[in-house]
């Protein structure tokens, strides 16, 4: 069967295995032949055996037959007005999956998506509205990455902040994590990378025993549960009660700040109610907030300045009750639909 996932989601360590399970003769087989497969596939970005110049004609031939173009049929971008870059992917059973490219100077940052859909439906989220569909496989969670760097060149920082709850597909999250930060990969760093959660409590107990110092956003929006039950269904399963205790646990154990991400909502979540539960919340251990304005395609630009100014009056009251780790993040990508929750309301025509 040709599919490059065949070689793509396998260790150095996993790739003379599978050699054999597929019929290369074991004797033939040397260690070199899957570090060398794994640096083609994941540092130089190569899906031709052909030009593994480094491993045997044998055992390029052999691989030939096994190697496709990869998880997508289809890629196509288009870039918004502040530099940033969405990306769509189609998928062999014809889903579409975006990602976005987000430089700012020296740093250059990937959004990935980890589903199709996603099962949680928060309120202000396009993706939720579509409702859970599938995971995406390891493959298709790094060649969103690949197919990125192939055209914009080296990237600093990944966030697992796209479609999807990453949580959700824990396995193939984590894989992907592992291959993106292999000294024989890209080597981006773990600590360059952000998980994006609404709050997964036996998933979070499963990534502390990993001892991973990956970075954790979490969907937060509002520190009084029955008003974050309204916007982001998962308080119900997984309320902040439980949860909070253990991203505390969780900053004890891996030093990584947690992030609250807050996207602020006139008139649902900006009161001074809402900024004295936010304050308890935070209050005494090492965390921080973004507030993110709420993205809504159709606002005019009046709504939009409300919005914004909505956003800093609710920062103020903040800064008033002595939180001081708050900063305002305005979304990249608006204009196209990249923004902070709109991933799935636009889809991509730009050119491939």
């Amino acid at each position: 069967m040709k599919d490059l996932a065949t070689f793509l989601e396998l260790f150095p360590e996993e790739v003379l295995a599978k050699a054999i399970d597929l019929g290369f003769p074991e004797e033939a087989l040397r260690a070199y032949y899957g570090v060398n497969l794994f640096s083609w596939l994941h540092s130089r970005l190569e899906k031709d055996p052909r030009k593994f110049s480094d491993l045997p004609k044998a055992f390029r031939e052999f691989l030939s037959p096994h190697f496709d173009d990869g998880p997508f049929t289809e890629v196509r971008h288009i870039t918004a007005s502040d530099g940033a870059k969405k990306y769509a992917f189609r998928c062999k059973d014809g889903a579409w999956i975006e990602s976005v490219y987000i430089p700012a100077g020296k740093r250059r940052t990937v959004c990935l998506s980890t589903q199709v859909g996603c099962r949680w439906g928060c309120r202000f989220c396009y993706t939720g509205k579509m409702g859970f569909v599938r995971n995406l496989s390891t493959a298709e969670i790094l060649e969103q990455a690949y197919e990125i760097i192939r055209r914009e060149g080296k990237i600093t920082h990944l966030v697992y902040m796209g479609m999807g709850e990453p949580l959700d597909n824990y396995e193939a999250v984590l894989r992907s994590i592992r291959m993106l930060n292999h000294p024989k990969g890209q080597n981006i760093g773990i600590r360059r990378m952000t998980i994006s959660t609404v709050g997964i409590i036996p998933a979070i107990e499963r990534l502390m025993a990993e001892r991973l110092q990956v970075n954790l956003a979490v969907s937060l929006h509002s520190a009084l549960p029955e008003v974050r039950a309204e916007l982001v269904p998962a308080e119900r399963a997984y309320p902040l009660k439980r949860l909070v205790p253990l991203l505390q646990r969780y900053y004890a154990l891996t030093h990584r700040q947690i992030t609250f991400e807050y996207v602020v909502i006139p008139d649902v979540n900006d009161d001074m109610r809402s900024a004295r539960a936010l304050a308890r919340l935070v209050r005494g251990w090492d965390c921080k907030i973004n507030l993110i304005p709420q993205n809504i395609p159709s606002a005019s630009s009046r709504e939009r300045k409300d919005i914004k100014q909505r956003t800093h009056s609710f920062y103020r009251r903040l800064l008033s009750l002595g939180i001081t780790k708050v900063t305002i993040r305005f979304s990249r990508a608006l204009d196209v639909g990249g923004a902070c929750g709109l991933l799935g309301s636009k889809m991509v025509a730009g050119p491939p």
